[in-house]
């Protein structure tokens, strides 16, 4: 479980927010870390498929 960097929370502390804006602020950014990482991780996977057959198609264009 990857834990929030400490200056981060000292960087809330010094903008004036209370531990628990500061604890659920870090809750939802750190779900929103985990969706936006699977996301992007499906993303990814089908991008790179995408371009390998695009590089794949152009090899065999330019074989011809």
């Amino acid at each position: 479980m990857h834990t929030e960097s400490p200056r981060r929370t000292h960087c809330w502390r010094v903008s004036g927010m209370s531990t628990t804006d500061a604890i659920w602020k870090s809750y939802c950014s750190a779900r929103r870390r985990l969706l936006m990482t699977r996301t992007a991780t499906n993303d990814a996977g089908e991008a790179s498929m995408r371009t390998t057959d695009m590089i794949k198609t152009e090899f065999l264009n330019s074989e011809l």
